[in-house]
């Protein structure tokens, strides 16, 4: 296993190397023309782009079930339809609507949807006919949760390799491992560790982890869901910070009488960033606030499960108070 861990980690390298080239080529850029964007040249952003391409080599490498193979796939057009708007950026009402139709397809394919919402031990809300456009709404919401938290270098993808370690930990998977290898090869790029040419994640690549997070954690809660570290309590922790990130941003915007589409510096990461003139210890500080919220959600699902909506919730209103707080003592343009 070790070996072919290495092999296949070596495939992904260069893949990552042929796609940048490719994207420089077909001027696939992030253009620092936007007043939001920090970085002062026109970077290449095809990471999510290397990162499926990788994926289909694992589907062809690995004898993985039909429902995992289906996850990958449909990551894929996923990634594609992200870059499309990165080339020419369409128009958000289309690619939610497209979105929703790929959705829609792959829970045909697979069934993975969210039959009931467990509360606490007493109380299951059941979805009945609901059940297909909840679990739409729950994939795309986190679809754009990821894409919100992709502005400063590294942020998206360490985020999803420390969610996606936790799955590691608890079913100790193969194929988990291999999913993480694309991730942490791009972030070589991404950082331009040992002088390598600097890659973005792009629309491609965040709404792909997006939609890999929110089907996975569909798939673990649906399969173990007796399981106190994987059930729905548990999984409201694990998404928390992308998840009050989406929400307060939204509710902040439509506060501001401004548009929840528009692009913006009201970002949490750009607040901090704007506060302590650091990205790199930024991108530490929300690690470790993400980190604290899975501790906490393990805490809470181990001695008080049946209070893990409401914590949440509190621990939302929270958030959501102490961002408006920056928001307002930011010299930032909104």
């Amino acid at each position: 296993m070790y070996f072919d861990l290495i092999v296949y980690t070596g495939v992904v390298f260069l893949i990552n190397i042929i796609t940048y080239y490719i994207g420089k080529e077909l001027r696939i850029i992030d253009n620092p023309n936007i007043q939001r964007k920090i970085h002062k040249i026109n970077i290449v952003c095809v990471g999510g782009v290397s990162i499926f391409v990788s994926y289909m080599i694992m589907i062809y490498k690995l004898n993985l079930p039909n429902d995992i193979i289906n996850i990958f796939l449909f990551g894929s057009y996923v990634a594609i339809l992200g870059l499309i708007d990165d080339k020419f950026n369409i128009d958000p009402f289309i690619r939610i609507f497209v979105q929703i139709g790929i959705i829609t397809y792959f829970l045909y394919k697979t069934g993975l949807y969210i039959d009931n919402i467990i509360i606490t031990e007493n109380i299951t809300i059941s979805l009945g006919g609901y059940s297909e456009l909840i679990t739409i709404i729950a994939i795309i919401y986190v679809i754009n949760s990821f894409n919100y938290i992709d502005g400063i270098d590294g942020l998206c993808g360490l985020m999803f390799i420390s969610i996606f370690s936790y799955f590691i930990f608890v079913f100790r998977t193969e194929y988990l491992a291999y999913t993480l290898i694309p991730v942490i090869i791009f972030l070589l790029f991404n950082f331009s560790f040992f002088k390598l040419p600097k890659v973005f994640l792009g629309d491609n690549g965040s709404t792909l982890l997006g939609f890999l997070l929110s089907v996975f954690c569909i798939y673990f809660s649906k399969h173990i869901s007796f399981d106190l570290r994987i059930n729905d309590g548990m999984i409201i922790w694990l998404l928390a910070y992308i998840s009050f990130e989406f929400l307060a941003t939204t509710l902040s915007r439509l506060i501001r009488k401004k548009s929840i589409f528009s692009s913006g510096k009201d970002h949490f990461h750009y607040l901090v960033m704007d506060l302590i003139k650091s990205s790199k210890l930024t991108l530490v500080i929300i690690l470790i606030l993400n980190l604290i919220f899975v501790i906490l959600g393990i805490i809470i699902n181990i001695f008080v499960p049946n209070f893990s909506f409401l914590i949440f919730v509190i621990f939302f209103i929270v958030y959501f108070l102490f961002r408006e707080k920056l928001l307002k003592s930011s010299k930032l343009i909104i």
